[in-house]
């Protein structure tokens, strides 16, 4: 996003995030000193005349906006702004040490901290000209949801063996992840057919909740490294995300947490939609929801159904092996073998 403001400078130090044996106390004593001073108003934590990148030394302002007789430092430029989690000990350390992770192209100008009276803290990064148009062309990113955003689809295949087990069947790991983002129905009917076993109307009655249980039982949440600040990323910039998952959409409230959840501007599920994956209808719903044209839509998926599904609704697809290697994946635009091959590739556009 573009910033434009004006801060004027209380007081400062000079440190190094690295090699200065007396940062901690440098920055605390700054901190104490100016709080007695200006306690009602929002301050800002001012990085500039940096020495390098974030391992040289820089200097840490404390800053206000109303005129106290210094000279006012001006920022006008491309921005990304990243919350910061309050909740969590030590937040605003694991919040930086997070951006410095990230492949972001830096101006290294004025970056600052901003303190705002109901207790929530922003950090803004500046960012050269072309991080501001790194997703020009792109209106809307889709993501898939398990193997995308959280590393769910070991817990998904298990369950879905144990629960097919019980009725002697067996459910390969290529068919499960070749057919991932199908709806489960899909999956489970060449599994009886391969196993020379009659599906009933009973047992798909009641195989849903028999797995369901045994996902309560396996699963444990992880979600991808970065994912949350790429997705945060793009909305700074003003593209809108999306979720387009095989999963129910009640399951799916349940496997993301919900501040991540809330980040998506849709969401659409295995029963939000008639046809799913390979079909092309969950991405076109998901386009349609936000009324943007599938050109303008990007897609990331790591499985061949899903990547069908998003070329069947003309929209560009990148993949990501997560689950299966690029050899399954050649049918998007690009595959990734990482996410932060992804990330990568954004940051150097």
């Amino acid at each position: 996003m573009h910033i434009k403001k004006k801060l004027y400078i209380i007081d400062s130090v000079e440190t190094n995030n690295f090699n200065d044996a007396q940062i901690m106390q440098k920055i605390g004593g700054l901190w104490q000193k100016v709080a007695k001073l200006f306690n009602n108003i929002i301050r800002h934590g001012l990085y500039h005349n940096d020495e390098s990148d974030f391992k040289g030394n820089y200097i840490l302002s404390v800053a206000i906006e109303s005129n106290n007789g210094n000279v006012p430092l001006k920022m006008d430029g491309g921005y990304i702004v990243f919350d910061v989690d309050t909740n969590v000990k030590n937040s605003i350390v694991k919040a930086w040490k997070k951006i410095w992770n990230m492949s972001i192209n830096r101006s290294y100008t004025f970056d600052f901290e901003q303190y705002n009276l109901d207790g929530t803290i922003q950090i803004c990064i500046a960012v050269k000209v072309k991080d501001e148009s790194m997703f020009n062309g792109f209106s809307a990113v889709f993501f898939d949801m398990d193997g995308i955003v959280v590393d769910s689809m070991p817990y998904h295949f298990i369950s879905w063996f144990e629960a097919l087990r019980k009725y002697d069947v067996h459910l390969s790991p290529m068919l499960a992840f070749q057919m991932e983002g199908a709806k489960w129905i899909e999956i489970v009917k060449p599994a009886f057919i391969q196993s020379n076993k009659t599906l009933t109307p009973e047992i798909v009655s009641t195989i849903p909740s028999q797995r369901d249980e045994l996902l309560k039982k396996y699963f444990k949440r992880y979600i991808f490294d970065g994912i949350p600040e790429f997705i945060k990323l793009l909305k700074n910039q003003g593209v809108f995300v999306g979720l387009v998952t095989g999963s129910y959409y009640a399951e799916t409230q349940k496997i993301l947490p919900i501040e991540l959840f809330d980040l998506f501007d849709t969401v659409i599920a295995g029963d939000s939609v008639k046809n799913g994956k390979p079909a092309p209808e969950p991405y076109l719903t998901a386009a349609k929801n936000l009324k943007v044209a599938s050109k303008e839509c990007l897609v990331i998926e790591n499985s061949p159904f899903g990547v069908k599904s998003a070329k069947a609704a003309e929209m560009t697809c990148y993949a990501v092996a997560t689950s299966l290697s690029k050899e399954y994946l050649l049918q998007a635009d690009r595959v990734f073998e990482m996410h932060e091959d992804l990330y990568k590739y954004f940051a150097e556009e």
